[in-house]
């Protein structure tokens, strides 16, 4: 659950919520049965911390190999409740089990595409939402002909215009990479972090380090789509392993000079604000009132979380799949490095070119609903704790992200500091490094190379010098893919 904490009691409140029709007739003696189950659920997920077990294992979907219904996916990409990571699992087990599957990613939250409560419908294409569904259940219950299991592997909302597109590529294995700028060690702070999504954007995401967060950044020059997700991987250390959970969490940011259109939750809100834009046009039938045609509502935005993610310190070995998430045999040791691979939410998203991907190294993010919690009476004593007295040390030259994508991006040979353009700022950097300096990471040192004599010189230097002088000759490999 995103809201308090990743281990906070979520599945016992779901549980009640989703039994609240039945538990009406349920006589006192029943009310006990659930009541103490449902302390047992609560109990074994505050005891387990977060971490995988037999109790998750029993309940884990994704190792069922024996499904045997078709299922259309519908996702959220801005969902904070059930994420899209949820939906790729849900997704690889259909896969696994050979049922057909198809999906529908749009750009709302935790929302239907239709609201039969306020009367509205999105068009997918050139029909409705409703139509969309009805077209689905037609065909696998009725057994009309359709062709509905013929529909892309994805129907996708874009990011930048709000249309739907069809789309098969997913987890396509295409990186695109970003990597920190020197090779240094830094320090990040839990102490005064905050946790909530909005002000991470608003006091904590400026476009450089600081003592609660590490920055990486690359600017994109030409037009990049995330399909899957991202995996951050991180060389890190901590002093503080006896302090319980101790959270170190990754967040990429869309970045731009200029305002861009895109989907954003209003702060205050939980789903999408929509604009009507042609009444009671869709006939459902049942005696019901005809829905009206909706659109969700974009904003201008210089900036956009398009991915965050999570891992404990104390489980290297924690991978994508939640089965990896197990308690470690052995604690890690005080002030030892280890290698982590923070793996970010999937998401579908097109960065246009001249935009800056930055990807902050955080204690925490996706708090965006902490406060309506508390409002509800939810507190510490009813979840697991969250812990805020410690710091964890990143070593830059072994850490470095990949984002799957539908394009290679490859590095610009002389982009030194990876920022995704040559620059004399390069030329400086190889210059200072060669003589020692400032210490640049494996990846700068390949692509500072120009000269290709397996080392950085002076001689580099001058080629990208004469590169960003226009001259055609003496320039090695500068300003060509890596």
């Amino acid at each position: 659950m995103r809201g308090f904490h990743p281990a906070f009691d979520y599945t016992s409140r779901l549980m009640q919520i989703c039994s609240s029709r039945l538990l009406k007739d349920y006589t006192a003696e029943q009310h006990l049965t659930f009541d103490k189950y449902s302390t047992y659920v609560k109990n074994t997920q505050v005891a387990l911390q977060g971490f995988y077990g037999e109790f998750w294992d029993r309940r884990d979907y994704f190792k069922n190999s024996n499904i045997k219904a078709s299922a259309l996916l519908i996702q959220g990409l801005n969902d904070t409740n059930v994420t899209p990571k949820q939906f790729d699992l849900m997704r690889d087990a259909f896969l696994k089990s050979g049922a057909t599957v198809k999906a529908v990613l749009h750009q709302n939250a935790h929302a239907n595409l239709f609201n039969f409560e306020s009367n509205y419908d999105i068009m997918i294409g050139d029909v409705s939402y409703s139509e969309y569904i009805n077209r689905w259940f037609s065909h696998y219950l009725a057994g009309a002909d359709n062709n509905v299991q013929n529909l892309p592997s994805f129907t996708v909302q874009s990011n930048q215009d709000g249309k739907f597109y069809s789309a098969e590529d997913w987890k396509t294995g295409v990186k695109t990479a970003v990597y920190p700028y020197d090779a240094s060690e830094h320090k990040v702070d839990a102490n005064d972090a905050h946790m909530m999504d909005n002000l991470l954007l608003s006091d904590t995401f400026k476009g450089k380090s600081n003592s609660n967060a590490l920055l990486w950044k690359r600017e994109i020059t030409s037009p990049i789509t995330l399909n899957g997700p991202t995996e951050v991987h991180v060389r890190a250390k901590t002093d503080d392993i006896d302090k319980g959970e101790i959270i170190m969490s990754a967040v990429l940011v869309d970045r731009a000079d200029s305002p861009f259109n895109c989907y954003v939750i209003p702060e205050g809100r939980t789903t999408l604000g929509r604009t009507i834009i042609k009444e009671k046009a869709v006939e459902v039938g049942g005696g019901h009132e005809p829905y009206d045609i909706a659109e969700w509502n974009s904003s201008m935005i210089t900036s956009k979380i398009v991915a965050e993610g999570s891992i404990d310190l104390r489980n290297p070995e924690a991978g994508y799949e939640p089965s990896t998430a197990v308690t470690r045999s052995e604690p890690i040791k005080k002030g030892e490095y280890y290698d982590y691979t923070i793996w970010l939410n999937p998401n579908y998203y097109t960065v246009a070119a001249g935009h800056h991907l930055e990807l902050y190294i955080v204690p925490f993010c996706s708090f965006s609903m902490e406060m309506s919690y508390y409002e509800l009476g939810y507190t510490s004593s009813n979840n697991a704790p969250i812990t805020h007295d410690y710091s964890f040390t990143v070593d830059n030259s072994q850490s470095y992200t990949l984002i799957s994508t539908t394009e290679e991006n490859p590095f610009l040979m002389g982009d030194s500091n990876l920022d995704g353009i040559v620059s004399i700022k390069d030329a400086s950097d190889i210059q200072k490094a060669a003589i020692g300096l400032i210490n640049l990471n494996s990846m700068s040192k390949k692509v500072g190379d120009v000269n290709g004599d397996g080392k950085l010189t002076v001689s580099d230097t001058t080629c990208i010098q004469r590169y960003l002088s226009n001259y055609k000759n003496g320039i090695g490999k500068t300003g060509k893919a890596s």
